[in-house]
């Protein structure tokens, strides 16, 4: 048994976990369906949260396996300091300005442009 998890993991396991995830309870700001079936989450931030990346992952996971498919995600960030997101999330090229921030696919969060009004 030793030399087959050896084999199967790449490395010699120390210790087995007995593990039984918790099934926790979820609640997503916003999400909704567009006339055409696709779903869209919309995640509202009012502070930095260094884990938000993980966070909108394990939303991912869990609109699918309700929904039996993926929802395009956006974090809108609505605080006033500036963004640090603990460097989790990479810088997207299909980023779109809007009047309170950033949009793009990765679920990047920037503060809007400094040219934009706010009011």
């Amino acid at each position: 048994m030793l030399h087959i998890t050896r084999e199967l993991a790449g490395t010699t396991i120390a210790t087995w976990h007995n593990v039984e995830l918790p099934e926790t309870n979820a609640r997503l700001d916003l999400l909704g369906e567009s006339a055409a079936g696709e779903l869209v989450h919309i995640e509202l931030q009012s502070t930095n949260d260094p884990t938000i990346a993980r966070r909108m992952a394990e939303y991912y996971l869990k609109i699918d396996h309700r929904f039996a498919r993926f929802a395009t995600q956006v974090v809108l960030y609505v605080g006033t300091g500036a963004v640090n997101d603990g460097g989790g999330v990479p810088q997207s090229e299909d980023e779109t300005v809007l009047p309170c921030g950033r949009r793009s696919g990765t679920g990047r969060r920037q503060p809007a442009p400094e040219s934009v009004d706010r009011r």
